[in-house]
Parts: C-alpha cells; structure tokens; sequence
C-alpha cells in the first residue's frame, strides 16, 4: 500500500476494500464546492477532517497527511505525504481516493473535452491547457471528496 493515486484501478479498489474491512473506524466526507469556495481546500479539510476525529473514538495519536489539527484531546502529526510514508495513512486515503476518481470518470463522461478520465483533475499539463481552453466548468458537482485533488507524486 502505498499512494492510492500511483495504483490501478483495480489495485486502489482492492485496497480500499481491506482497508474498509479492517479499519476499527472509517469516514468519508464530501464537502460541498460552495463551503471549498468560501473557506479555501485547506480550511474545509480541516473542518470535516476534525469532525470526523470528533466522532470516532479517542485514539492515542492520529498521524494525518499533511494537515495539521489541533484543538483534540490527542495529539495530531501532519506528515507531508503521509500516504506515501505511512501505512495508516495510505489505507486510510484508498477509500476518498477512490469515489474522487470515480467522481472524475463519471465527468468525463458527460464532459470529454476535459480529459477527467486521464487524469483525474490533478494540476497535470493537460488539465490545466484544457481549462485555458474550456475555462472552469459551468456547472459542476455540488459536492467534492474531501480529498481534493493534489499532484500526484509517485
């Protein structure tokens, strides 16, 4: 397991699947594009990253990729590309990962011009030169996996 953006479909399925089956707790939060338009990526992934650490139970320390967390009765280490150094991280990541590029397949279909299939709507060249063409989508979903789209870096 590693970053769930370097796998294959199939791979990234098949690791969500055991990651699902073996977590003691898992949530996946969508937040709405209007609350990321309003609060920026960062502040909305912290919002909804926090509310899920305050539903579960009080673990002993939550390592997170990248964010950093405070406010919680536990201590909170943000590690700049957690899913690729940490296993915990990586399982935890296989599950929004993949409704997000589920989400980017499913855009394309309805939006071809865009290549969302290929690349997933990271800041890849091809993105960004077909939203220098298309510009933004007009219409797009209400709502985002929390885990935005980042460069992949495998």
């Amino acid at each position: 397991m590693d970053d769930s953006k370097c796998l294959t479909a199939f791979e990234r399925e098949r690791a969500a699947n055991a990651s699902r089956s073996s977590a003691v707790a898992l949530t996946v939060a969508e937040v709405r594009r209007k609350v990321i338009d309003r609060i920026n990526i960062l502040e909305a992934t912290r919002k909804h990253e926090g509310g899920a650490f305050a539903a579960a139970a009080v673990p002993d320390c939550a390592v997170i990729d990248a964010v950093s967390l405070s406010g919680f009765r536990f201590p909170c280490f943000p590690v700049v590309r957690g899913d690729c150094f940490s296993y915990a991280v990586a399982c935890a990541s296989s599950s929004p990962s993949g409704a997000l590029i589920r989400m980017m397949v499913d855009l394309d279909r309805t939006y071809p011009q865009y290549g969302f299939a290929s690349h997933k709507g990271y800041s890849v060249p091809e993105h960004l030169a077909a939203l220098s063409i298309y510009g933004p989508l007009s219409h797009p979903p209400a709502h985002v996996p929390a885990c935005a789209p980042r460069e992949a870096r495998c």
